[in-house]
């Protein structure tokens, strides 16, 4: 991601955050979830109301502890605040908008994606080749750089819209073999 790209993507002390190569992996992680946010659509219908929160889970062990909560605190899209939920397993899942699935809870990841195929969930992990193996966004590291990788098929699955500016700055996947 070129310095001039991050920038268009991040905001005030989000992208500082983002920007600061000092701050911990789960400290820009968390940003980037924010970020991720603005640049997706979900169907009206992925809401009760205008109002409705938008709804960030991790599931699994919580690798962001407090860094989630305070990149999201006081922020919203429109009218949509931010609200933070916590699952243990993939057992205790629960309807969310955007869904970290940590290490501990990746080889459920099939699963995960079975429970929200119904749903217009993005589902975001770090593990290896995630965004091949059906989620949405998989995060890697490249030349020691936090970067991710979208699965187009799998944002076609959850009838996400992903706008023209996340997808510049990402590297396209499909599902692996096209299987899922």
């Amino acid at each position: 991601m070129t310095l001039c790209a991050l920038a268009l993507f991040c905001t005030s002390a989000v992208g500082a955050a983002l920007l600061d190569t000092t701050g911990s992996e789960y400290q820009v992680k968390a940003a980037f979830l924010f970020n991720f946010t603005k640049y997706v659509k979900w169907p009206e219908s992925a809401f009760d109301n205008e109002r409705s929160p938008i709804v960030v889970a991790v599931v699994g062990d919580d690798p962001f502890g407090r860094l989630l909560d305070e990149a999201l605190h006081d922020k919203a899209i429109g009218a949509r605040k931010y609200e933070v939920r916590r699952f243990k397993t993939a057992e205790d899942l629960e309807a969310c908008h955007v869904l970290f699935v940590s290490a501990s809870e990746s080889t459920k990841i099939a699963k995960i994606g079975e429970h929200y195929a119904s749903t217009s969930t993005l589902l975001i992990g770090d593990t290896e080749h995630f965004a091949v193996r059906g989620g949405a966004i998989g995060f890697y590291f490249e030349d020691k750089k936090t970067r991710f990788e979208i699965n187009t098929d799998a944002t076609k699955r959850a009838t996400l819209e992903l706008s023209s500016q996340l997808l510049k700055l990402a590297r396209i996947v499909k599902d692996e073999k096209g299987e899922h």
